[in-house]
């Protein structure tokens, strides 16, 4: 695709990129923000027991305080991830309306700007994306809550002493705080791509039924091998077929990004009018 290899398209994409990277950060440190708060949280109600060797009637009592704190969470965090979902989703539909219209300019030599209203109906995310982002979530918490029931369960065997139990528990919730991250950043960039496609889907249907789908991978010190190499293959497929390429002897097949954790790549729009 030699129109890829033209700077206004690279800017174009990599500006795009860098915004929606820039919001999966905001809410990835928005989320953190409230376990890091439940954990403080959690630990001053439990130091306000009294202290000695850990006992089974602590244990109990123990999980209880962390069972209040998980639910808690989740009703904090709820109304964040469907704004976080909503704006995703509107990022994609609003790049798509730029990168249509710019490529048309640009490549084809067509000035008649594309639409918004052409692809409303893709501009909120389905409950489904936003409900496997909960799901994900939840995931997170159920693993979380096994970890410390069976750190507690150790402790009680160990009679170790009640300060360093609660210290333990607060140590095991800050120790994958990383992965609610990586979670928030993957979830956000598959809505990003899945309203994405959903867009070009309206374009195909309404104004441009040669419309496919391409991929643009930001290239730096963090980008995969993986991703590197699926950049040098360059595919351009049907708005309703997978992306289909070998890697390290594995076929690895998917609709819409993110391929896997901390893939970067954006869904691009693509017609041969633009080569």
């Amino acid at each position: 695709m030699s129109f890829i290899d033209q700077v206004d398209f690279l800017s174009i994409a990599e500006k795009h990129i860098r915004r929606l990277t820039g919001l999966e950060m905001e809410q990835a440190r928005n989320l953190t923000k409230y376990y890091v708060i439940a954990r403080k949280r959690l630990k001053e109600r439990l130091l306000e027991v009294r202290h000695g060797s850990f006992t089974e009637a602590q244990l109990k009592m123990v999980l209880a305080q962390v069972e209040t704190g998980l639910i808690q969470l989740n009703k904090q965090i709820s109304q964040e991830l469907i704004l976080g979902s909503q704006i995703s989703s509107e990022q994609a539909t609003d790049d798509l309306v730029k990168e249509v219209n710019t490529f048309d300019k640009e490549f084809a030599g067509i000035f008649q700007p594309l639409p918004v209203d052409i692809i409303v109906e893709s501009m909120n995310p389905d409950n489904l994306l936003i409900n496997q982002f909960r799901s994900s979530i939840n995931s997170y918490n159920d693993n979380l809550r096994s970890t410390i029931q069976r750190e507690l369960t150790n402790a009680v065997i160990m009679k170790m002493p009640y300060q360093m139990v609660v210290e333990k528990v607060a140590e095991t919730m800050a120790l994958d705080e990383w992965k609610i991250a990586r979670i928030v950043r993957t979830e956000l960039h598959n809505i990003y791509n899945v309203s994405k496609v959903k867009g070009m889907e309206e374009v195909k249907r309404k104004k441009y039924p040669d419309l496919k789908k391409a991929l643009i991978h930001p290239m730096d010190s963090r980008t995969g091998d993986d991703s590197k190499k699926l950049a040098r293959i360059d595919p351009v497929v049907a708005l309703d077929k997978p992306f289909k390429y070998k890697y390290r002897g594995k076929l690895r097949v998917f609709f819409t990004p993110p391929d896997r954790p901390n893939d970067r790549a954006i869904l691009i729009p693509y017609r041969k009018a633009w080569d």
